[in-house]
């Protein structure tokens, strides 16, 4: 019981200060709780890994710290760590993707094109949504 009320908590405080864009906080709680050894086996280990990539580094956009922070979580297996990071890299192109349309749209605004109307409405990709530079990770 005392472990799912530890993992619930650390799970409800990175979620919080991912919510206030703190992420060096984020940072200290995930690689506190993520390296202890008598957490590697816990229900919640994985899971609190993945809130942590997408909610702090996906949403930062730090690609490059993906997987050096996968690599040093030894409660999960390669196979996990390795499926996370395609899983992130496939993310990232479509954030790309979606950065690049909306320079596209951008573009043909600055040159006052007036058929624009099929490239208006605002860009979404997956569960994120691309408005004023700011991404959001439901």
């Amino acid at each position: 019981m005392c472990d799912i009320v530890c993992v619930y908590c650390t799970f409800y405080s990175l979620s919080l200060h991912a919510q206030l864009q703190d992420s060096v906080m984020c940072s200290v709680v995930a690689n506190i709780w993520l390296k202890n050894p008598s957490n590697f086996q816990l229900d919640g280990y994985q899971s609190l890994a993945e809130l942590y990539v997408v909610r702090v580094l996906c949403v930062s956009r730090r690609w490059d710290d993906v997987r050096p922070f996968l690599d040093s979580c030894a409660g999960l297996s390669e196979s996990v760590r390795d499926s996370i990071a395609r899983q992130v890299n496939a993310y990232k192109h479509k954030l790309e993707e979606a950065d690049a349309n909306c320079i596209e749209v951008l573009e043909e605004h600055g040159n006052g094109a007036e058929n624009t109307d099929h490239l208006t409405s605002d860009v979404a990709v997956d569960q994120t949504h691309a408005i004023n530079g700011k991404y959001t990770v439901l």
